[in-house]
């Protein structure tokens, strides 16, 4: 998926969780006054979790495709406990002469538990078109197509960001068959 593809989705499920939001007077029943949805709250946390893990997955693109890992890596994505060892993962790879190239594909982005400050996101993705280059030479790896994928993101003061990714084994069944 493109990035202006990933955008116009984000986009799109922003669009559609805000007007799933909206109603009138005559939906709260008779007598009872119209208030401040809270599931318009759920649904702007919802937009939040998912643009979090967007802005880390464009920026662990960026930093893996690069092989150069900023001194401020990942400090605007990842939760406080997680950053150093992804900024490791990185630099391994770059001190190992390892680039990744193109990027992955991701779709059905779906917000399955949120409870406070703490959130599971499932999402398809496809790392077919995301391959390493080590020491400059290509190299062909099988492909596995969609698969599930689960981050657990969290909110850190005002802003939400990744946790963790979920083990394969504990994710909740996502169907991501194309």
């Amino acid at each position: 998926m493109s990035r202006g593809s990933l955008l116009t989705v984000t986009c799109a499920l922003t669009l559609g969780l805000a007007l799933a939001g909206c109603g009138s007077e005559a939906d709260e029943g008779p007598g009872k006054p119209a208030s401040p949805s809270a599931s318009a709250t759920a649904d702007a946390d919802e937009v939040a979790v998912i643009d979090a893990y967007t802005a880390f997955l464009t920026e662990k693109r960026a930093i893996e495709n690069s092989g150069k890992v900023p001194a401020d890596a990942y400090v605007a994505t990842l939760s406080q406990d997680r950053i150093e060892k992804e900024r490791a993962l990185a630099r391994g790879y770059a001190e190992s002469g390892l680039v990744r190239v193109g990027r992955s594909e991701v779709k059905d982005a779906e917000v399955v538990d949120l409870s406070g400050d703490s959130a599971t996101l499932l999402v398809c993705e496809n790392e077919d078109g995301w391959g390493f280059k080590p020491k400059g030479k290509d190299v062909q790896y099988p492909k596995a197509g969609w698969g599930p994928r689960g981050m657990k993101v969290v909110r850190e003061g005002d802003r939400w960001v990744v946790a963790e990714a979920i083990d394969q084994q504990r994710l909740p069944a996502k169907d991501c068959t194309e």
